[in-house]
């Protein structure tokens, strides 16, 4: 007796028959998969097919072989048609069944995962915060030091900044609060410093060389000072020295120099300390001008006066005539007409012209020198 479940398992797997080649419907894919089946099957057929003895020599023998041969393409055909074609058609519908089945039961199980997943995944996405956060706080106080030498044009730091700055590195403690960044903490500390320390010492070069530069210039200063000084003290030797100058001048080139230095101007840059020394010389000077004018107008009157007598008188150059218009004495005083031989002093006698000279001439001393004059200058030294 045939139950329920044989006949629909019967239904669910038919016989496929293709001329002598049957096969089993559920079979017809592992069959024509292995090759060595495929071989069996073929053979099989082709027992029957090799069978028959064909006799070439008549028509009927020929026609035998070629309705063979045709049956066999007829038996591939029905085989691939009616067995293989539906078996890849019925293949593909189940491997697409079985594609959105493996799509489905993805998708399933990821959110099955996702969904034992995230309480895990809600952690690590605030455990990722809180390292970004701490990497980011780690980073800002490693930017920080280098923030410490980084200055905008024109606004440099002077030395005191510096050394304060250069303080406020030294305090950092890379030891902690870096954590793995240490190192990185660490190089931005040492560059600060190496950085700070060359603005320190390029400011203290420049002070040296400022301080080298002020010396040399209040050296030079010092040195103009003294050339001033002494041209100062030549020019006022020079006009103190003006008196001495003129002996011997005219009572007009005497009025002109007194002139002149009158309408000379003092200047204070070109006498520095000693300008109102050198007012009082210009004065003294032209004082003694003055007294050396009025002394020589009277000479030159004097010379004058003699000179008209000498006229009137008859020209006679004998002794005799000399020895009775002036009176002969010793004259011990005129050094261009004495001269010493060891001991002894050859006395010349004065002419009477010689001596009126002597006796109007103000500033000759009695000793031959002109020791009047030099007194009175040695009075405004």
């Amino acid at each position: 007796m045939t139950t329920s479940t044989d006949i629909s398992t019967v239904t669910a797997n038919p016989l496929i028959t293709v001329d002598t080649i049957k096969v089993k419907q559920l079979s017809i894919i592992p069959t024509f998969s292995d090759t060595a089946k495929v071989d069996k099957l073929v053979l099989k057929f082709g027992a029957e097919a090799l069978s028959v003895i064909p006799d070439m020599s008549n028509k009927k023998g020929r026609d035998v072989i070629k309705s063979m041969a045709f049956k066999v393409s007829q038996t591939k055909t029905g085989v691939i048609a009616q067995m293989i074609k539906p078996s890849i058609e019925q293949a593909k519908k189940v491997i697409a069944e079985v594609g959105k089945g493996k799509k489905h039961s993805e998708t399933k199980m990821d959110a099955l995962r996702d969904e034992v997943r995230a309480p895990l995944n809600k952690w690590e996405a605030d455990e990722k915060i809180r390292e970004d956060k701490r990497i980011s706080d780690i980073q800002i106080k490693i930017n920080g030091i280098h923030l410490i030498v980084k200055f905008s044009p024109g606004n440099e730091p002077c030395k005191d900044d510096i050394t304060e700055l250069m303080e406020s590195v030294d305090s950092i403690n890379c030891e902690e609060g870096f954590a793995e960044f240490t190192q990185d903490a660490l190089q931005a500390k040492s560059k600060a410093k190496e950085i700070l320390t060359e603005m320190l010492n390029v400011i203290i070069q420049k002070e040296i060389q400022d301080k080298a530069d002020e010396e040399l210039l209040l050296k030079e200063q010092q040195l103009d000072k003294e050339r001033l000084k002494i041209k100062a003290q030549e020019r006022l030797n020079n006009l103190m020295m003006i008196p001495v100058t003129m002996f011997g001048k005219t009572s007009k080139e005497l009025s002109d120099k007194a002139t002149s230095i009158t309408h000379y101007p003092i200047v204070e840059s070109e006498f520095g300390e000693l300008f109102e020394q050198a007012n009082i010389a210009a004065k003294n000077v032209i004082a003694q001008l003055n007294t050396m004018h009025d002394q020589q107008i009277l000479v030159e009157s004097a010379q004058d006066k003699k000179q008209q007598e000498v006229e009137k008188m008859p020209f006679n150059d004998s002794p005799h005539y000399e020895s009775k218009s002036v009176e002969q004495e010793p004259v011990t005083k005129i050094i261009p007409e004495q001269t010493r031989t060891h001991s002894r002093t050859v006395i010349t006698p004065l002419t009477w012209h010689q001596k009126m000279i002597k006796q109007v001439d103000f500033w000759y001393s009695e000793n031959g020198s002109y020791d009047d004059l030099m007194s009175i200058l040695n009075q405004y030294k």
